[in-house]
């Protein structure tokens, strides 16, 4: 934009003008637009390079946020067929046999995997509720593998009778939007429960965990109840050793042959399966990178030609200061902050618009969100700055620097 004023500019000097060397004058009017397109360009790149580095900053949070369990050092292996699925316990035991395997457990899913809602009967004042919640079958050993937090009450435990068929783990948003709060040990739970009372299994709350999120933190974190289940689970979960990842994944594709499995092996890392919830807002981050990239080349190109129009437009100007005693300092200083204060008011002017802009797509697009920091705001500017004098450092050294005696013998 700012590079099309010199360009129509000089486009419209007439060549007699040229020759008797008139054409240099300019008035007010044109010499406000001229700044004007620089402003209005650097608005648009200082605009985007917030964005870019906000949303940047979003994606480290995304990755980094304690998600409630331990996402590291684990993976999860999806149990091709039924027949494979009711060998799920023997390959689970065979697979804790290897000493980099720090456990294992066999499930019906896993954060960010097969989310499955059930409406269940929760106790409350005394009567039986329904409520919807994120429902997960497991065996003893999934609090344990997964890394869960106990806030309240205990783990599964085989060395308890009745935990196999009468008991739950529930996080603490179910804790607490059943409205138990800290007194939910012995609270009762209805699976498959009428509401008459007809049929069910009737389960009581043996721990509370802190809240996890088994979503993406598109979403908020909502009810989760865990049970033991004598069936066929589809997922195994497999943690193992810190720097033995080569190891155990060796011995979990020869145990995955040596049960008969004819699928070629296949996996998830447990932290990957997270951040594939999040490939939109990496494509949106190359995008703005690209975006703002693109915005600032141009700008600085319309800001380049401008700089030098700007020098050859005041040459005879330059040339009386020297004349008078004018420092070459002081010619650069003063060539230079013209455009000082255009990427100021620019910066000035696009700091709201982008913090409105940015704030509007976190609100609308997570539950869970990073702050916009200062310096991202104060890189952006400065970035700008830096890269906007330094373009038009040329033009301003060679012009401050230019003889006067030259600058001047034809005037």
């Amino acid at each position: 934009i700012s590079g099309s004023y010199p360009a129509f500019y000089l486009s419209s000097f007439s060549p007699l003008k040229v020759l008797k060397g008139h054409a240099g004058k300019s008035g007010k009017a044109s010499h406000w637009l001229r700044r004007g397109l620089v402003v209005i360009q650097f608005f648009i790149a200082i605009v985007m390079i917030i964005a870019t580095i906000v949303v940047s900053d979003q994606l480290d949070f995304l990755k980094n946020k304690d998600l409630g369990f331990d996402k590291n050092n684990a993976v999860v292996l999806e149990m091709p067929d039924s027949s494979f699925r009711k060998q799920a316990v023997a390959f689970k035991d065979h697979l804790l046999q290897n000493p980099s395997i720090v456990s294992a457990c066999n499930s019906s899913g896993v954060p960010s995997r097969n989310r499955w809602i059930q409406v269940m009967l929760v106790e409350q004042e005394n009567e039986m509720k329904e409520m919807a919640v994120i429902l997960t079958q497991c065996d003893y050993d999934y609090p344990k593998t997964m890394g869960f937090k106990f806030v309240e009450g205990r783990d599964f435990n085989r060395n308890m009778g009745t935990d196999d068929t009468a008991a739950v783990i529930i996080n603490q948003t179910a804790a607490k939007q059943f409205g138990w709060g800290e007194d939910a040990i012995g609270k009762k739970i209805n699976y498959g429960m009428e509401l008459d009372g007809s049929s069910g299994r009737i389960m009581k709350v043996i721990g509370v965990v802190k809240d996890y999120n088994f979503n993406s933190l598109h979403n908020k974190i909502e009810p989760i109840i865990m049970f033991i289940s004598r069936q066929p689970r589809f997922l195994t979960t497999v943690r193992y050793k810190e720097g033995e990842k080569n190891q155990a994944l060796e011995y979990i594709e020869q145990s995955w042959k040596e049960f008969g499995n004819k699928r070629p092996f296949d996996y998830k890392m447990l932290s990957e399966m997270q951040e594939e919830s999040y490939g939109a807002e990496q494509r949106i981050s190359t995008l703005f990178l690209i975006i703002a990239s693109i915005t600032l080349f141009i700008a600085l190109l319309g800001l380049l030609g401008l700089s030098s129009f700007t020098a050859e437009s005041r040459t005879r100007e330059i040339g009386i200061r020297k004349v008078n005693g004018a420092l070459t300092g002081d010619i650069m200083w003063l060539l230079f902050r013209e455009f000082f204060w255009l990427i100021l008011i620019s910066f000035v002017f696009a700091v709201p618009v982008a913090i409105w802009q940015i704030t509007n797509w976190l609100e609308s697009s997570f539950v869970y969100y990073t702050q916009i920091h200062w310096y991202s705001v104060a890189v952006s500017g400065l970035v700008a700055l830096i890269i906007g004098l330094a373009t038009i450092s040329f033009h301003v050294v060679r012009a401050a620097s230019a003889n006067p005696v030259e600058s001047l013998k034809y005037e």
